[in-house]
């Protein structure tokens, strides 16, 4: 069984960079610290959970009727970035339909307290679609108000926005866009949790997310667990995909000096590489990935310099090593391809955690 300590997750502006890079490096210090912010979160107002519906404009698609039995590295293109995959016994979700949206209603979980507002739907394969930071009435992540499939997972169909959990055999998952399991659950002190799982058909191994909510504190704290019910040993894959707004002013902010490329086969050095510097996303001509290599800090994030708005994650990197960013780049390919995920909440970029280097790498779970 794998199991994560605590990701944390903060909306950030400048003045609360400091703040918050402080507040990460408390977080794995003293008991008597935590024992104090428990014994500080008991006088807050309780964080409130509930269920309910959402309603968004969708463009349908629909499942092929017909399995496929591709191997992983050869057979029919997939979609845009995957060829040939072992998705079986899953089906294809290659049919998009175009034409106008149509409203339609998702089950919705629901976190609240003072600072954020979580909503999550369970049937959009568990995906954190929104979290509003209520102090600047804004979003947490790139908040997509449509749902408009493109070409892009396993199966075919993916959507941008908010944050969605990864898991094998590859890329983006196979239920990206099909329902998982979900519940919600107080606990004595007042947080409350959102817990998102689910077994995959594949291998048979099975993912918990569990998504806290403190009372008085702005933040999210996630914890991941990957577990192998069967009697052999199994690949697991597992990255955390989280979508930002890329607007002109748009930085990652990660702390590594050196970097490598989606295979980790080419490097080079962070965030200045031939005098070009890579923490701007306007310096991006196409698409690109970039992985930190051997970091050992904590944090990653990115920000956006004219909004004064960003986010952070904080987690051990010796639990959870991987950190993504991605672009699309600016080229015309790039453009419209995110125009074909949204009608009208423009470029977006992610950043991306995992256990692993890169994503392409496995690692083994065994029973």
């Amino acid at each position: 069984m794998f199991r994560t300590d605590y990701v944390r997750w903060w909306p950030i502006n400048w003045a609360a960079l400091l703040i918050c890079s402080i507040c990460a490096a408390l977080c794995c210090g003293s008991f008597g610290l935590l024992l104090a912010a428990t014994a500080a979160s008991q006088q807050q107002t309780p964080v409130r959970v509930w269920e309910g519906t959402l309603t968004i404009p969708t463009y349908p698609w629909e499942e092929d009727i017909n399995p496929k039995f591709w191997a992983l590295e050869t057979g029919a293109k997939l979609s845009t970035t995957v060829r040939g995959a072992i998705v079986y016994p899953y089906v294809m979700q290659d049919h998009l339909l175009r034409g106008k949206p149509i409203d339609r209603q998702y089950k919705a979980l629901f976190l609240e307290n003072e600072y954020l507002r979580v909503v999550c739907l369970p049937e959009l394969g568990g995906r954190l679609h929104s979290v509003l930071d209520k102090t600047r009435n804004q979003e947490m992540f790139h908040l997509n108000r449509v749902i408009k499939p493109g070409m892009i997972a396993m199966r075919g169909a993916w959507i941008s926005g908010g944050v969605e959990w990864n898991t094998g055999p590859h890329g983006h998952t196979v239920t990206v866009l099909s329902p998982v399991n979900a519940l919600t659950c107080r606990n004595p002190d007042g947080s409350c949790y959102l817990e998102i799982s689910n077994c995959e058909q594949i291998f048979r191994t099975r993912w918990t997310v569990r998504v806290t909510l403190h009372p008085g504190r702005k933040y999210l704290d996630e914890r991941i667990s990957l577990y192998n019910p069967t009697d052999s040993t199994h690949p697991y894959y597992f990255w955390n995909c989280t979508a930002f707004p890329n607007r002109p002013g748009t930085r990652f902010v990660f702390p590594m000096s050196l970097g490598t490329d989606h295979f980790g086969r080419e490097f080079f050095r962070w965030p200045i590489h031939e005098g070009r510097d890579l923490s701007w996303l306007k310096n991006y001509e196409t698409y690109a990935s970039v992985f930190a290599v051997q970091c050992t800090h904590d944090f990653f994030g990115a920000y956006d310099v004219d909004a004064d708005r960003g986010v952070v994650q904080w987690a051990d990197h010796r639990t959870l090593p991987g950190k993504k960013a991605w672009t699309w780049g600016e080229w015309d390919f790039g453009k419209v391809a995110q125009q074909n995920l949204t009608d009208e909440d423009g470029p977006y970029i992610e950043v991306q955690s995992g256990p692993l280097p890169t994503q392409s790498d496995y690692g083994m779970l065994g029973p």
